[in-house]
C-alpha cells in the first residue's frame, strides 16, 4: 500500500514553525493547519515546491526570506506626513501622538498614494521630529529571513464534494510576527505614554482579588503549550518561583521540582494550588520587593499575570535579584484579562505588539540577556472546553524569557 502524499486531490494537517532573529532577540512561531488542501489553498511556491509529494509523519526545515514568501520591501511604502495631522485620541481623556515603534492603522494615512480611510495594514511609526512623522507601511517580516519547518499529520483524499474558503496559509502564520521586534537594535520600541500603567479600576487590588476565583484563565490546550515551554527551560529538580499565582501553577505535572513558591493575591487559591511547597500573599502593584533571599530560584514564572503590572521594571529588576546566575524567567500570555485591571498600553496593542512590550520589559532593565519570544496559534480547542461550541481554536500562547545578564 502507497502511503498517502500531499498533492492533487489531497488535504492534510500541517504544523508550520518560523524561527528568525532580530537584533535583539529571538523568535518563533508555530501555527497549526488543521486542513490544508493542496488544489485550493495558496502558499508561496518556495512552501509548495517543499510540501509536494510529503506524507504523514514526514517534516522538512528550509532557509527562506521574505521576498520567497511574497513579501517585498518597497521604499515607496515609506511616508513622511506633518505631525499635526496625527494627533490620535486613544481615549476620551488621552490624546497621544504616534510614538516611534508603534503601529498603527495605515487608514490614518488616508491620502497619500495607495492609501484609503479603511486600509487595516499595520503602519509603523520609524520616525519623528518637530514638524514631521514618518510611517512605514511595509509588511512587519519584510526583508527578514529565517529557518521554516513543516510537519505533516495526517493525509489523506478530499472528500468528494467538501468545500471551504481558499486559505493563504503561510499569509496568516506571518500576520503579527516581526511586530515584536525594534526597528533597529538601538532603537527601542516608545511604549511608554503617561498613562500607560493607569487601569479603569484604581482601587487598591486586594478589592479586587479578595474573592477567589477558581477558574481557568486559558483552555486546556493552551495550558499544555504553557507547560510546554517551561519544561523546555527550567531544569528537573529545580526550585521554582510562580509569580502573580493562583489555584494552578501551569508547571508539567512530569517536571520532578525541589520547591515551587507561589506568590499571589488571594488566599485561597493558592492554598488550592497542590503544587506548591510555599504560598506567599503579597501585591506586587503596592509593593514590587520580593519577599525572597538573593540568588533563591533557578526559574521564575508568570503566566497570564503580566499585563497586570503597573510597576514592572521594579519587578523584573527583583527577580533578577531573587534569580540563580544561569537561572531563567519566563513569562507567558494569551489574549484574555480582567478589563478593568489591565494596564491601558496592553489593550492598546496588537498580540504581537505585546510580545514587544514584555520583551522591552526585559531590555529596559539591563539585567537579561538571551531574549526569546514564542508565539503558538490555530490549535484546535479540546472538545470538552465549555467555549468549543463557540471557539474550534485554542486560546493563542505567547512567551517572552531570559536569563541574568
Amino acid at each position: 500500500m502507497t502511503d498517502s502524499r500531499i498533492g492533487p486531490g489531497m488535504e492534510a494537517a500541517v504544523d508550520f514553525s518560523l524561527r528568525w532573529a532580530s537584533g535583539v532577540a529571538h523568535h518563533e512561531e508555530h501555527a497549526h493547519v488543521p486542513r490544508f488542501v493542496f488544489d485550493r489553498d495558496i502558499v508561496p511556491t518556495a512552501v509548495d515546491n517543499q510540501l509536494d509529494g510529503l506524507a504523514a509523519g514526514q517534516d522538512v526545515n528550509f532557509t527562506v526570506d521574505a521576498e520567497a514568501l511574497g513579501l517585498t520591501m518597497d521604499d515607496s511604502d515609506r511616508h513622511q506626513v506633518p505631525r499635526a495631522a496625527f494627533q490620535l485620541a486613544t481615549e476620551p481623556d488621552a490624546v497621544t501622538t504616534p510614538a516611534i515603534g508603534r503601529y498603527y492603522p495605515a487608514g490614518f494615512l488616508a491620502g497619500m498614494p495607495g492609501v484609503s480611510e479603511d486600509d487595516r495594514r499595520p503602519a509603523r511609526c520609524v520616525g519623528v521630529t518637530d514638524d514631521e512623522l514618518t510611517f512605514d507601511l511595509n509588511h512587519p517580516f519584510a526583508g527578514r529571513s529565517g529557518e521554516l519547518s513543516v510537519s505533516v499529520g495526517r493525509v489523506e483524499a478530499v472528500a468528494p464534494g467538501l468545500d471551504g474558503r481558499r486559505r493563504e496559509w503561510v499569509a496568516e502564520l506571518l500576520a503579527g510576527p516581526g511586530r515584536q521586534a525594534r526597528i533597529e537594535t538601538d532603537v527601542p520600541t516608545d511604549f511608554w505614554e503617561a498613562d500607560a500603567f493607569r487601569r479603569s479600576d484604581e482601587a487598591p487590588d486586594p478589592d479586587f482579588y479578595g474573592a477567589p476565583r477558581i477558574v481557568q484563565h486559558i483552555d486546556d490546550r493552551a495550558i499544555q503549550v504553557a507547560g510546554a515551554v517551561y519544561g523546555r527551560l527550567i531544569p528537573a529538580g529545580g526550585s521554582v518561583l510562580d509569580l502573580m499565582s493562583s489555584h494552578v501553577s501551569h508547571l508539567p505535572a512530569d517536571l520532578q521540582l525541589s520547591t515551587v513558591a507561589g506568590l499571589g493575591m488571594n488566599e485561597v487559591e493558592l492554598n488550592a494550588n497542590r503544587r506548591l511547597t510555599d504560598p506567599v500573599v503579597h501585591d506586587l502593584n503596592a509593593d514590587p520587593v520580593l519577599p525572597f533571599a538573593d540568588e533563591t530560584f533557578d526559574a521564575v514564572i508568570c503566566t497570564v499575570s503580566v499585563d497586570y503590572l503597573t510597576r514592572p521594571f521594579e519587578v523584573f529588576a527583583e527577580v533578577r535579584r531573587i534569580l540563580k546566575k544561569d537561572g531563567v524567567f519566563a513569562v507567558t500570555f494569551s489574549n484574555r484579562w480582567f478589563p478593568t485591571k489591565v494596564v491601558r498600553v496592553w489593550e492598546r496593542l496588537q498580540e504581537f505588539e505585546r510580545l514587544g512590550l514584555v520583551s522591552e520589559y526585559f531590555l529596559r532593565s539591563g539585567l537579561f540577556r538571551d531574549i526569546h519570544t514564542f508565539s503558538q496559534r490555530g490549535l484546535p480547542r479540546p472538545p470538552d472546553d465549555p467555549y468549543y461550541s463557540q471557539m474550534l481554536v485554542a486560546d493563542p500562547v505567547y512567551a517572552v524569557w531570559g536569563r541574568p545578564a
